[in-house]
């Protein structure tokens, strides 16, 4: 026989977002879906300055669209 008890247990959500280059709020749909951007996390290693150091952000489409037309390398 099992017997459970019921626990309350806290947890984040995602609440807003915002574009680190422009500075905008990311929008909602209305199911509370973000509009698709690009989240960016690295780690960095030890062939680099900044060994354990993490790095995060975010863009929205639009700077997206900007920002890898600046790439020398088009992708």
């Amino acid at each position: 026989m099992r017997k459970y008890k019921k626990i309350s247990v806290e947890k984040e959500i995602l609440e807003e977002v915002y574009c680190n280059i422009c500075g905008q709020k990311i929008k909602k749909d209305n199911h509370e879906h973000f509009e698709d951007y690009l989240h960016v996390e690295k780690v960095w290693g030890y062939n680099s300055n900044k060994d354990g150091k993490k790095d995060d952000f975010d863009i929205c489409q639009h700077c997206y669209e900007k920002w890898i037309k600046t790439f020398k390398i088009s992708i």
